[in-house]
């Protein structure tokens, strides 16, 4: 359950951090894809690699997964682009917003040949009395694959921000 947990926080985090990239520029006017591809694969590496190891080895474990992590976020945050992000952002607002539990929202990107999905998987009422639901979102980034479970609550306004639910 513990693991269940903490891959759930890993995919909330992954998908937050592409959510924010979306909205992240250089001077220049482009996406600091690569940066921030970099940046989370080192957190959520490092955090994977807290799950092994004890003492010493945890240690080396952390920085190993913090290792990987970046070169696999590096990797994948050169090969998506900002319109890789619009139409994800779309697929995740659509799903969330009407979809029924179970039911897919997908996204391609015809340039870059890029697609993933969306799938709210449960819907439930926050503390706060706000609509919220349970996600799955794949990704297909040239030949990587990355799927993450997430949590959104709805806004006000009609949109869905990521949520940490512990």
């Amino acid at each position: 359950m513990q693991y269940q947990q903490t891959l759930a926080r890993f995919g909330s985090v992954l998908c937050l951090l592409l959510l924010i990239s979306g909205c992240t520029t250089r001077e220049d006017g482009q996406i600091k894809k690569q940066e921030i591809g970099t940046a989370s694969g080192a957190v959520i590496g490092g955090l994977a690699g807290s799950l092994f190891g004890h003492g010493a080895g945890k240690v080396a474990a952390v920085a190993i997964g913090a290792g990987l992590g970046a070169w696999a976020g590096n990797t994948i945050g050169a090969k998506m682009d900002r319109d890789d992000l619009m139409y994800q952002q779309k697929a995740y607002q659509l799903a969330l917003e009407g979809n029924a539990s179970g039911a897919p929202s997908g996204w391609r990107n015809p340039d870059s040949g890029h697609y993933g999905s969306i799938t709210p998987t449960k819907t439930y009422s926050s503390g706060d009395g706000r609509y919220c639901r349970e996600f799955t979102e794949s990704a297909y980034i040239g030949r990587e694959k990355a799927t993450v479970v997430g949590f959104a609550c709805r806004n006000p306004d009609g949109t869905w921000s990521q949520v940490n639910r512990g």
